[in-house]
């Protein structure tokens, strides 16, 4: 079972790799190639050749895990890259993680809007209904972007960051959860 909590990342290899490949093998491409540390606790994904194959690494705080799955029928789908992406690597929500994972063609998903924290990188947006009734994401300068101002702000800031409790967007994946 993997532990899939609200701050930890998920990186995917583009290249394939080679799934002889076992804990020695995959720490220096975690490094390398991703560019990541992999003590981070954070999870990084890799495919083989034919996309059948996909082994995922993480450090669980004693030591290195890695989690194998091989599909009878099919292939994992990898998301689209984002023009102009150069990095080797490509950072997945636990939702893409759970889509690829259920076989789910990730170019007819679309992703509905939803709450989130405020962190002090992000820009502050808020949605506003235009005059034709549909929705657009626009700046608000009166939403703080740090969240300890959250706390501090207005009412209405307070009260959502009253909602927001510490275990909002964490998932566990299991053998038969996926």
């Amino acid at each position: 079972m993997i532990a899939i909590f609200a701050h930890t990342k998920l990186y995917l290899a583009k290249d394939a790799t080679d799934m002889r490949k076992s804990f020695r093998g995959l720490i220096p491409l975690t490094e390398a190639v991703l560019q990541e540390e992999p003590v981070s606790g954070h999870l990084f994904v890799f495919l083989n050749r034919r996309q059948d194959l996909m082994k995922i690494l993480y450090w669980d705080g004693t030591g290195f895990c890695t989690w194998y799955k091989r599909l009878e029928r099919g292939s994992f789908q990898r998301p689209p890259a984002v023009a102009g992406e150069e990095r080797p690597g490509l950072e997945l929500s636990t939702a893409q993680l759970s889509l690829i994972l259920e076989g789910i063609d990730l170019t007819s998903v679309r992703q509905r809007l939803r709450f989130q924290r405020f962190s002090a990188k992000s820009t502050a947006s808020v949605t506003r209904r235009t005059s034709k009734g549909r929705q657009k994401r626009v700046l608000d300068a009166s939403i703080p972007r740090d969240p300890a101002a959250l706390d501090a702000g207005p009412g209405r800031h307070r009260a959502a960051a009253g909602r927001a409790h510490a275990g909002a967007g964490d998932a566990i994946l299991g053998a038969g959860d996926r």
